[in-house]
């Protein structure tokens, strides 16, 4: 299974480069039996500054009951596509997560990730819920 995701998205430039960026954001979805693996080649693109970002993300989940899945996900930042960061300038985060559907419509995911690198965030949360509609 696949899918695209277009963000559009307005930050401070205290946590990001530009005020205004676009994530554009290729879906790989692998699943047989109870595990998953996905594969998100991103590139986050800001408005009015440097050239895009590659940020790749993969995740790899099992589902452990009907509403439940446990998992690892890797988050990277290599940086610039024009520059590649060196190894210790990138930003690589791993999150241990879970995924916790209550209904069709809601769903809850959370996780807690550590930096991997010295340019990464030490220590990490989130929660996401999400609401299909």
């Amino acid at each position: 299974a696949g899918g695209f995701d277009v963000e559009i998205r307005h930050q401070s430039t205290r946590f990001s480069e530009a005020n205004w960026a676009m994530t554009l954001r290729p879906i790989i979805d692998f699943r047989t039996g109870p595990w998953q693996l996905i594969l998100n080649p991103s590139l986050e693109i800001p408005f009015g500054r440097d050239s895009p970002a590659f940020a790749p993300a993969v995740r790899g989940a099992r589902q452990v009951s009907d509403n439940v899945w446990l998992g690892v996900e890797h988050y990277m930042d290599f940086g610039r596509v024009d520059r590649w960061e060196t190894a210790r300038r990138q930003g690589q985060q791993l999150f241990a997560v879970t995924d916790i559907r209550f209904s069709e419509r809601f769903a809850l995911n959370a996780g807690l990730g550590h930096g991997l690198t010295r340019n990464s965030d030490r220590w990490v949360g989130k929660l996401i819920l999400r609401v299909d509609f």
